[in-house]
């Protein structure tokens, strides 16, 4: 649960959390913003995935990535829905470097994304179209998450095991 708010210049967001063993599953309850996903490769190496979200989007997040949400709207509350494995251990990250590596500010009535200057090195930003892996796990875009997963749990399968899956 986000409110819609600026810190300074920058939109509200939540701490970069990560899980190293399983993935998690996210669904935008309300509202809408940004996801910011990180994968930590090598001190010059870092994959940085932008997504753009709104109610009713659906999307995981592989191990080893770690994931921030951003509220970019000014007039509505972002809630999402976070679901993840029983045994799972999720855990703040990176906050000796101040979160990702890339901040989503507001300036002159515009969201910019701006690198994090605690990084030395930091790859590009990709846009991340999610539609064809949401297809590729069969997720359906319509149906709510929990339903899906309560009806056909055979197809869940990957989600509650360890995995080292990725992009």
């Amino acid at each position: 649960l986000m409110k819609p708010n600026l810190a300074g210049i920058e939109f509200v967001k939540s701490k970069a959390t990560k899980c190293s063993s399983y993935p998690r599953l996210f669904e935008i309850i309300y509202g809408g913003g940004n996801v910011l996903l990180q994968k930590y490769i090598g001190p010059d190496e870092n994959k940085v995935y932008r997504l753009q979200v709104k109610k009713g989007s659906k999307f995981f997040v592989p191990p080893g990535y770690a994931i921030c949400l951003v509220n970019t709207r000014q007039a509505s509350t972002l809630i999402a829905l976070e679901i993840t494995p029983r045994d799972a251990r999720t855990r703040v990250v990176l906050e000796d470097k101040r979160g990702m590596s890339y901040y989503i500010i507001r300036k002159n009535a515009k969201v910019e994304i701006v690198k994090n200057p605690a990084y030395k090195m930091v790859d590009d930003i990709e846009e991340l179209d999610f539609e064809p892996l949401l297809e590729e796990k069969r997720i359906t875009p319509k149906r709510p998450l929990v339903k899906q997963i309560e009806r056909k749990r055979e197809r869940y399968d990957w989600f509650f095991e360890k995995s080292d899956m990725d992009f």
